[in-house]
């Protein structure tokens, strides 16, 4: 079991694993994040954390994660979290957690949580929202076994009790974690956050926290 924190103050120790054409991301200050730049192509861009991938019991994998997305546009704009990924550009297997522009119109971005096999994504639940760009929200992605439990909510308020997505993945084994994004336009998206538990380990906290470290809030 094992707690593991990302560094947000350079790119040392994230690798890009999907989409390395249509993406880049870059450190920056003010607040300390990390910044994906996304093209307007057509697929899944990822970055994970090093650091995860030399722990064997990482199939038991928990996520809590600080994200913003920086437009709203006419688009489809998706930024979140990744589990147990693996694979190749085209032909990824990931566990998706994501906030998405569901109605493609700038307005109602909602939690949506998708299984990705051999490139093929398949819809696992969602959730109502209404979140805005330029605003931090955070991610708390959980899987153990084939149990998948996620929930979103805005930075400065209390993490809820209640889980918005409480399904089951088929995918499964050990992966790489990270960050997700994916666009039909040129967008930015920042990483304030980053977290991993193994082997039933959980991220503590809510936002806000003192013992919150890593990234300025």
């Amino acid at each position: 079991m094992a707690i593991i924190v990302g560094d947000l103050s350079g790119t040392t120790g994230w690798t890009e694993r999907w989409g390395t054409s249509e993406g880049s991301f870059a450190a920056n200050t003010g607040p300390v994040r990390l910044t994906v730049t996304k093209s307007a192509e057509s697929n899944e861009y990822g970055i994970s954390l090093d650091a995860v991938d030399s722990d064997s019991d990482r199939d038991d994998v928990e996520v809590l994660a600080k994200v913003r997305f920086n437009t709203q546009a006419t688009a489809t704009n998706t930024v979140g979290v990744f589990l147990r990924g693996s694979g190749t550009s085209g032909a990824e297997n990931l566990i998706a957690v994501t906030l998405r522009d569901a109605g493609n119109d700038g307005s109602d971005f909602q939690p949506i949580v998708y299984d990705f096999s051999s490139g093929s994504a398949g819809l696992i639940g969602s959730s109502g929202g209404s979140n805005v760009a330029a605003t931090w929200y955070w991610i708390r992605a959980r899987a153990n076994g084939t149990s998948l439990k996620a929930r979103v909510w805005l930075d400065g308020t209390s993490e809820p009790a209640a889980w918005d997505v409480d399904e089951t993945t088929a995918v499964a084994g050990v992966g790489w974690v990270g960050l997700y994004a994916f666009d039909t336009a040129t967008d930015t998206y920042d990483l304030g956050y980053f977290a991993v538990g193994t082997n039933g380990d959980s991220p503590g906290g809510g936002s806000g926290n003192a013992f919150f470290m890593g990234a300025d809030f």
